[in-house]
């Protein structure tokens, strides 16, 4: 059977605010301030914290949206509070949900995500804050995604995770105004940028476009001269980099 040491571990995750001051809403460690006192709070309040907390990860895993990674809030029992819109777009793509729970397509992956979620659900096992792998979960016909586990205690004292999902397949584009503005590409060098990024040469690009293959090569120079980098497949990864915090234009965080 999996256990916490079957996963890679990182200490210190960011936590919520722990207080209210100034009209700042917080909310509270459970582990110390529900779990230790001696009479529950008003119903009224519990309700209220929960909201914010649910509020706190909603907006943690918009930004998720934002790298084109999967998040969503995992209660117990392994039953899915709320997906990002990533998330979303991972269903039937190797991920599927069924009920509450999230499932993967293959058998022995599924197997190794739910050990992932029960064991970042488990308080004996993780502590508050640790983020739990990277965990990859093969599916039957496309690259494995890449999942991480974020446990967290919510305000009643109970174990929750933030579940974060990367698909090596996802297909993101840059900016055209964000190259321009970083590197000073002109709109033919970004679109040889972006062709570049989806996987095409220099002579694909100029047989596609129109323009010689010495064009588009002297493009690919001047390109490479503006970023910094020295060979294409250095801007490439580059560019990959800048994609994956890329929000396109029709995009709309909660």
């Amino acid at each position: 059977m999996l256990s916490a040491s079957n996963f890679s571990r990182v200490e210190n995750y960011p936590e919520p605010p722990t207080h209210h001051r100034g009209g700042r809403v917080g909310f509270p460690r459970a582990v110390r301030s529900v779990a230790t006192s001696e009479e529950s709070p008003p119903r009224s309040s519990l309700t209220t914290e929960t909201a914010h907390f649910e509020a706190w990860a909603r907006g943690l895993l918009a930004s998720f949206d934002l790298m084109c990674c999967g998040g969503a809030l995992v209660k117990t029992g392994a039953r899915v509070v709320c997906l990002n819109k990533s998330m979303m777009g991972f269903l039937e793509r190797g991920l599927r949900r069924c009920g509450e729970r999230l499932r993967i397509d293959h058998p022995e992956s599924d197997r190794v995500f739910q050990q992932l979620l029960t064991t970042a659900l488990d308080s004996s096992a993780t502590g508050d804050g640790v983020v739990l792998g990277p965990v990859p979960l093969h599916r039957r016909e496309a690259p494995a995604f890449i999942a991480f586990a974020l446990s967290r205690m919510d305000e009643h004292g109970k174990r929750c995770v933030i579940l974060i999902i990367l698909d090596p397949e996802q297909d993101c584009q840059t900016d055209h105004s964000l190259l321009r503005g970083m590197f000073g590409l002109t709109s033919a060098e970004v679109r040889v940028a972006g062709a570049l990024l989806r996987g095409a040469n220099p002579d694909e690009i100029a047989g596609k476009t129109g323009v010689s293959g010495a064009t588009v090569r002297a493009q690919l120079k001047s390109i490479l001269a503006k970023t910094n980098t020295h060979r294409q497949a250095e801007l490439v990864a580059l560019l990959a980099r800048i994609a994956r915090v890329t929000i396109g234009k029709e995009q709309q965080i909660w």
